[in-house]
């Protein structure tokens, strides 16, 4: 007699899957930056390897595996469609405001944070990154994009269908915007705890502008936007 086979289905929960992957890239972005300035000063082409796996890589691979394993579909944490129905010019608008909004919350947080942490400025930021000449516009553009993508959808998109998944109806709004504003203030602390300061706050805007759109496509635009003027 033939044994049964066996059922093949996701060896770990959809919640947990979540928490793995957005785990991992919150790992690695916590931790690269205590060698990604020795890197850079050291091993150039090892510094851009490692960030394209960062940025790239690294995220492509696990939204696959959650899509493949857990049918988790970009609209599902946030990338729905947007600017539907030919209101293009709405949605234009919405990405503009929700840059000023976030740019003016970064700004005056940085500023107050700077203004009383009595701390040296950091000796490497990503900026030292961007070359001069014709390299300089093609890198800023891919630091505003994958920062805005990857950032936005693992400390911002994720986390919300994370807590779907565990809590249903009942997880809590305020603890997602305090947990995940406080993770995307730590995954910059390289920068200093002004800097903590000032992304955390950014990250609370960022949040609370997330649950009230449900859409993650003005933020992740905005984000771009934002970084692609920090970086010029």
């Amino acid at each position: 007699m033939s044994a049964e086979p066996h059922e093949r289905g996701p060896r770990v929960s959809e919640a947990d899957a979540i928490l793995l992957g957005a785990g991992i890239i919150f790992l690695i972005f916590l931790v690269d930056g205590l060698f990604k300035e020795w890197l850079y000063r050291n091993a150039v082409a090892l510094y851009w390897a490692f960030d394209i796996a960062k940025f790239v890589i690294v995220p492509v691979l696990i939204l696959a595996w959650l899509y493949r394993r857990h049918s988790l579909a970009p609209s599902r944490y946030g990338l729905g469609r947007f600017g539907k129905g030919g209101h293009w010019f709405h949605a234009l608008g919405l990405i503009l405001l929700v840059s000023l909004i976030l740019a003016a919350v970064y700004h005056l947080s940085s500023r107050m944070a700077w203004s009383i942490a009595a701390t040296a400025p950091p000796t490497f930021t990503y900026s030292n990154s961007v070359p001069s000449g014709w390299l300089h516009f093609p890198v800023v553009v891919y630091f505003g994009l994958t920062a805005g993508f990857v950032e936005e959808v693992f400390l911002r998109g994720l986390p919300v269908r994370y807590l779907q998944c565990r809590h249903g109806d009942h997880w809590s709004r305020p603890a997602y915007v305090a947990g995940t504003s406080l993770l995307f203030g730590l995954i910059h602390w390289e920068n200093g705890i002004p800097e903590i300061f000032a992304t955390a706050a950014f990250g609370v805007a960022a949040a609370v502008i997330y649950l009230k759109l449900r859409n993650l496509w003005p933020l992740i635009m905005a984000h771009i936007l934002i970084d692609v003027w920090w970086f010029s």
